[in-house]
């Protein structure tokens, strides 16, 4: 406001106020105690800057995409593979998601802990079945990396009797996961699909009215272009000079790489 009253003209049209705004992942509701709604935030914003909400004046931008998407999406895996300890240890399941989508909670878990359950393999009704008792153990959940650090919770309270193919689901997993995703390992991106409730199902009993793929599962060929064929493929794949020129290039410095091993061999032989 300042800057446009002394230029005498509207220099500044459009503010962005950035992001920030927290997300509920402690529980299914959108808001908490220290987590406001959109309209919350807003009337905050018009008390202490009405001037943004003045028709004509700013064109305001917000960046609150995790806050937004947090709560539409979530991440699911059969279990691999399970470790049952003894009743000093946690036992461990092996799930196929892990550092390579979700890496605030491999490498940063006490700051940003989920939410996870598990669902029968059978019935996909949630483990432990209400006519079963079960005795609940704490479990640490791996992922499926080649380092020892991929783990993305412990001490989780989920039943003794997951077993291999059950489902564990990472709730509140529509931000911050497939937009993080690392290749590590040459991880292929895994599928995402969406969902429609039935409009006229009661709350108690939801039912899925339309069910899509909206983005297919990652293939080998996806994987070879994020990385790039080797210049020899590319000699055979392409006859163009640009890609001669690449492979001739890398032979070289092959060759030159090789004259230098043997050079280093001979002189530590006749040393």
């Amino acid at each position: 406001l300042e800057i446009n009253q002394r230029l005498g003209y509207n220099q500044i049209k459009t503010i962005d106020i950035g992001g920030g705004l927290p997300v509920n992942y402690a529980s299914d509701d959108f808001s908490s105690q220290n987590v406001p709604t959109f309209y919350e935030y807003a009337q905050v914003l018009r008390k202490i800057t009405p001037e943004l909400f003045e028709p004509d004046r700013f064109q305001v931008i917000t960046e609150f995409g995790q806050s937004l998407n947090a709560k539409a999406g979530f991440l699911a895996s059969s279990v691999e593979f399970v470790k049952k300890e003894s009743s000093r240890s946690n036992n461990l399941a092996i799930v196929h998601f892990g550092a390579d989508i979700c890496l605030r909670q491999a490498y940063a878990n006490q700051d940003h802990p989920r939410r996870f359950a598990a669902f029968d393999n059978k019935s996909a009704l949630p483990l432990p079945h209400n006519s079963q008792k079960i005795i609940n153990k704490p479990w640490s959940l791996g992922g499926p990396l080649c380092f020892a650090g991929d783990v993305l919770a412990r001490d989780l309270d989920l039943p003794s009797t997951l077993q291999p193919e059950d489902i564990i689901v990472m709730k509140d997993a529509g931000a911050n996961t497939l937009s993080l995703f690392s290749r590590h390992c040459s991880r292929l991106a895994p599928p995402v699909f969406g969902f429609r409730w039935h409009t006229d199902a009661p709350s108690h009993d939801p039912q899925i009215s339309h069910f899509a793929l909206l983005k297919p599962r990652e293939t080998i060929r996806d994987l070879e272009q994020f990385w790039g064929k080797p210049p020899s493929l590319l000699l055979s794949a392409e006859n163009n000079s640009e890609s001669q020129e690449l492979a001739s290039l890398f032979t070289n410095r092959q060759d030159n790489h090789e004259d230098g091993k043997e050079e280093k061999h001979l002189a530590s032989s006749s040393s």
